[in-house]
């Protein structure tokens, strides 16, 4: 609800670290309408995936993003393991909770939430730091990506809610 609450409610930007991206429909939606609502929405997740089948599952939710105007990267430097939700240079949230259905619903993580400016611009200026070891996803190359990697993925997504 937390995470929910402040991507709903962000009017200029949302910054996204996460290593496991496997949204439930209410996240996947609210990223989706705010980014179609104009605010600019930056995903950044591992490009270097300890575990195969999460990151297959994640790249099933990257064309509904794209479409609705959504930036995203794979983290190339190494494994990325920040879990960071900023909005609108005025709040963000760092803790052990992935974006994905299993740490919202099966473990227990936990974030702290800072509504301090300072904070949240140190963690601004890390995510574009991070961003210089990315590769920017885009919509020609994923309309390349081979039949069999897509039916893989999707077929693979049928299990999201247990990764």
């Amino acid at each position: 609800k937390l995470f929910l609450n402040m991507i709903m409610n962000a009017n200029a930007s949302v910054y996204v670290q996460t290593p496991y991206f496997i949204p439930s429909s209410s996240l996947l939606n609210a990223l989706e309408t705010t980014a179609l609502s104009g605010v600019r929405v930056m995903l950044m997740i591992t490009g270097n995936a300890d575990k195969p089948i999460p990151f297959w599952v994640a790249q099933t939710y990257f064309d509904t993003l794209l479409t609705a105007g959504a930036e995203i990267y794979l983290y190339k430097k190494g494994f990325l393991h920040s879990k960071v939700l900023i909005v609108d240079d005025t709040i963000s949230t760092v803790g052990s909770c992935n974006m994905d259905i299993r740490s919202f619903h099966l473990d227990y993580e936990i974030n702290a939430v800072y509504y301090k400016k300072e904070i949240t611009s140190l963690l601004i200026e890390q995510f574009y730091n991070d961003l210089k070891f990315c590769y920017k996803v885009n919509k020609n190359e994923r309309k390349k990506i081979s039949m069999f990697k897509r039916l893989r993925n999707s077929l693979f997504r049928i299990f999201s809610p247990l990764l």
